[in-house]
């Protein structure tokens, strides 16, 4: 187009030269004759002298070569001229070229949207944009109307000299795009065609098309023009609706690319949401295979513990020797150990509480973790040589439901697990949130980390990469609790960065605390018990403990001896084992229960851990006493029967 501009330029200069140069040939021309009748008037003068000049034929000469060059300069400028006009259409065409070229260009950066995966903003920014750079408007908007909720849902402005324009008012031309909307025609107005809508629009010129598919309107196109002399016609009209029918495909793709995403974003959380419920459910059956396999020999193990527990405590009474006493309290520190590890495995078994939930602060749970562990953190550390930091980010979270021992537990064991990964020092910073319905509990710490392998067996039982100093139970004791409180447990951790623990607990419904009890009293008057025990030992060590505290204790080997005292006499609590040979502690309760229901019974078992609450209401059993048990434990239960406890079961402390 430039080149044909420059070749028109020079056509006219040459034009102007050859022109120039006829007006000299002409002047010389003229001289000539002003000569040649020069000497026509002195020829008679000077006729001997001028006698040998041939002036006609120079006449004739000079006015033919005059001719000649009159001729090529006439013939010239007509060639001139040609060559212009052609050049003139070659103009024309060329612009004609260029601009359904860039009006392509236009429909095809539209059209390419059908195809791409862009959001609906995106695409009306294109459009707008294309629009109003191909038809040469000043401002291009587009609208869309939502047919459900019968309003304008969205719109995009543009401006050519403020270009995209952020806040605007979708019902400036309200009026137009509701008769766009309504008649699903195009309007179009200028000079020479005007409508009474156009006072909607204080444009001179401007056009309005349809987004249609099918015969529903998704929205409306509009180019305007404000000032100048461009006045739009039905051939940019029917450019303008070429655009719209493509706007209109592309807008509906990315409508659908939208909700897809979305739904897709629904499908991958729900996903993640499944594994991790997977996760949890395979985690949770291993550990309780793990809790029932453990059971059985965990049983028989707090029959001996029990044994050795209750004469060690018996006997710490009546020996004065104090080298014999600290022999005998290692015995008890031994087997409080033992029995703390078999009770561990029995966790994993239970799915459901054994005591009353109560309403725990988060924060104060945290912070009497943090005082719990602080010996190892800090004294320990210290004495060490490194340094370890804890920080604490306690926002205002309330209060869950749980067992606080329990709790306190999990983040005693998380803190030492990160203590553990701090052998040369470091931070570990704890912080809370709320949630919608649940509090969420972080621990983290720039330690060692862990490889993909081992943070897939951290909640295993009894896998440590600590060494023989550690029995592996810590994390996994942690998952059980946290499970059992309906909550959930993760660990993101990465070599040489740190390990994260995210602990997540349903929020405290209850208005109202429910409050312990307090420590009720042992010194009771002499009561009168019944024992059923079948295992001979144990038997032994419950009877010299209950005698010992000066009450009167009758013994029966088996249920159905049990039975028979019991009918005999009256007694204020009968203690029963649960795993009788031919007469199980539920069955005997049943019965006695029958005989007397206000009689009071409290079942002694090594299962004590995985007793449903509610399931030994039922059956009759008030008490539950886990194996092994001390002294305290059985004159507790004496004392709250004594004074008539509520009659929702109390698990003794």
């Amino acid at each position: 187009m430039n080149k044909i501009s420059q070749d028109i330029k020079r056509l006219e200069k040459k034009d102007w030269h050859l022109w120039l140069l006829t007006v000299m040939v002409l002047m010389v021309f003229g001289a000539f004759i002003l000569i040649i009748i020069f000497f026509s008037d002195i020829q008679d003068i000077y006729a001997e002298e001028l006698s040998q000049y041939n002036f006609t034929i120079l006449f004739l000469g000079f006015s033919a070569l005059s001719l000649f060059f009159s001729a090529y300069v006439l013939l010239k400028e007509h060639f001139i001229k040609k060559l212009r006009e052609d050049l003139i259409k070659q103009r024309i065409l060329a612009y004609n070229l260029e601009t359904r070229f860039k009006e392509l260009k236009a429909l095809f950066e539209v059209s390419t949207l059908v195809n791409s995966e862009t959001e609906v903003v995106e695409v009306l920014d294109t459009i707008c944009y294309t629009v109003l750079q191909c038809l040469d408007g000043e401002t291009s908007k587009i609208v869309l109307y939502d047919s459900t909720k019968g309003k304008l849902s969205s719109g995009m402005i543009y401006s050519k000299e403020k270009g995209k324009i952020e806040k605007f008012n979708l019902d400036s031309d309200r009026a137009i795009v509701d008769w766009v909307l309504l008649n699903k025609k195009p309007l179009l107005w200028n000079k020479e065609s005007y409508t009474p809508l156009a006072k909607e629009n204080p444009a001179l010129s401007a056009m309005y098309v349809p987004l249609k598919v099918k015969d529903q309107v998704k929205g409306v196109l509009n180019v305007a023009v404000f000032k100048g002399e461009k006045q739009f016609n039905q051939s940019d009209l029917k450019l303008l609706l070429i655009f719209a029918e493509n706007a209109t495909l592309s807008i509906v793709k990315a409508e659908l690319y939208q909700k897809l995403k979305s739904r897709t974003r629904v499908l991958e959380d729900a996903i993640r949401d499944l594994k991790s419920t997977q996760s949890q459910l395979v985690q949770s059956e291993k550990l309780r295979g793990l809790g029932e396999l453990a059971g059985g020999a965990a049983h028989e193990l707090n029959n001996m513990l029990a044994v050795i527990s209750g004469r060690t405590e018996l006997l710490l009474k009546q020996v004065k020797d104090q080298d014999i006493t600290k022999q005998l309290e290692i015995i008890q520190k031994a087997t409080d150990d033992a029995t703390g590890t078999i009770r561990k495995l029995q966790e994993f078994a239970r799915a459901e509480p054994d005591k009353l939930f109560l309403n725990v602060d988060v924060n104060k749970m945290i912070q009497q973790a943090i005082e719990i562990t602080k010996p190892k953190w800090k004294d320990e550390a210290e004495a060490k040589g490194i340094k370890i930091e804890i920080f604490s980010n306690l926002k205002d979270v309330g209060e869950v439901m749980g067992e606080p021992a329990e709790l306190r537990e999990v983040f005693t064991n998380l803190i030492f697990n990160s203590i553990d990964a701090l052998p040369q020092g470091g931070k570990i910073f704890l912080e809370t949130d709320a949630e919608k319905d649940s509090v969420s509990i972080g621990v983290r710490d720039t330690g060692i980390g862990m490889i993909d392998e081992v943070k897939k067996r951290a909640f295993d039982p009894f896998f440590s990469t600590k060494g023989v100093k550690r029995i592996g139970l810590g994390l996994s004791t942690a998952y059980g609790i946290i499970l059992r409180h309906k909550g959930t447990i993760d660990v993101d951790s990465q070599p040489d960065v740190g390990t994260t623990f995210l602990v997540k607990l349903p929020k405290s419904k209850e208005e109202k605390l429910f409050e312990k009890k307090g420590e009720l009293p042992y010194q009771l008057p002499p009561q009168d018990i019944l024992l059923v025990e079948d295992q001979k030992e144990v038997r032994r060590v419950i009877e010299e403990m209950l005698v010992e505290a000066g009450h009167r204790v009758k013994i029966a080997r088996s249920g159905e001896e049990g039975l028979k005292i019991f009918k005999k006499g009256e007694f204020d609590l009968v203690f029963t084992d649960l795993g009788m040979e031919s007469m199980s502690g539920w069955e005997l309760a049943e019965r006695l229960k029958k005989i007397n229901s206000d009689t009071k019974v409290a079942l002694i078992t090594g299962w004590g851990s995985q007793i449903d609450t509610e399931e030994a209401k039922i059956k009759g059993v008030d008490f539950v006493i886990s194996k092994p048990f001390t002294q305290k434990k059985l004159l507790s239960v004496l004392s709250q029967a004594r004074v008539q406890s509520e009659s929702a079961f109390v698990s003794p402390e």
